[in-house]
């Protein structure tokens, strides 16, 4: 058997360290998830939703509709002509700030990112319903129905019985409360990272409901 005259040395990090690391890189990987729930939920009109991934520069994805309707009835399936805006111009647009504000710290941004790119590239409008396999097949999108599939892309597993054909900002909102709470299960180090404005885990599923909701 062979030996030697050196002791083995053995490194380890103390797990305070250990810990930080993890959380800088996590947080290097920090999804955000901006949402303006409906006058359902405490908030007015439709709603909103954007996805913002602050380490990447310009990684700001809200969809809008550009011009007015066409009808009450038409632009519940009618496809408009679309603009993409920044914080500044969702919260400008909407009058107020996110109701709701969710860190996501395990997705792929850089799928994101790419998925974005594709829609950019791609997108044909914007519906008020969205795109699934019945409707539109991404032809055209809603800000909700293009966060989720943005989402999807980074690896988002909803599983969420709340989803339906049609995505809504309030329906992200569930999805979005849920996938927080499983993150923080799985990668619990996680809720040590701050981000301004987060919305609290008690006011993820917190809403003020009101009696009617403004279309458009």
């Amino acid at each position: 058997m062979l030996t030697s005259s050196k002791p083995l040395l053995f490194s380890k990090k103390p797990m305070n360290e250990v810990a930080q690391e993890q959380n800088d890189g996590l947080e290097n990987n920090r999804v955000v998830v901006r949402i303006w729930t409906s006058g359902f939920s405490g908030g007015e009109n439709v709603g909103h939703v954007s996805v913002d991934i602050p380490a990447i520069p310009n990684a700001y994805f809200s969809l809008w509709p550009m011009g007015l309707p066409n009808g009450k009835i038409q632009q519940f399936y009618e496809i408009r002509e679309h603009d993409f805006f920044t914080l500044a111009g969702d919260v400008h647009a909407e009058g107020r700030q996110a109701e709701k504000t969710i860190c996501l710290y395990t997705l792929n941004a850089e799928e994101i990112q790419a998925k974005f790119n594709f829609f950019k590239a791609n997108l044909s409008g914007w519906t008020l319903l969205g795109s699934n396999l019945l409707l539109n097949n991404c032809s055209a999108e809603s800000c909700a129905s293009l966060a989720l599939k943005l989402l999807q892309a980074g690896g988002l597993n909803e599983g969420n019985s709340s989803l339906s054909i049609s995505v809504t900002p309030d329906i992200m909102a569930a999805v979005l409360a849920e996938a927080k709470m499983n993150e923080l299960k799985t990668h619990p180090f996680t809720a040590e990272l701050i981000f301004e404005g987060e919305t609290t885990i008690k006011d993820l599923y917190t809403d003020n409901k009101k009696a009617q909701c403004i279309i458009l």
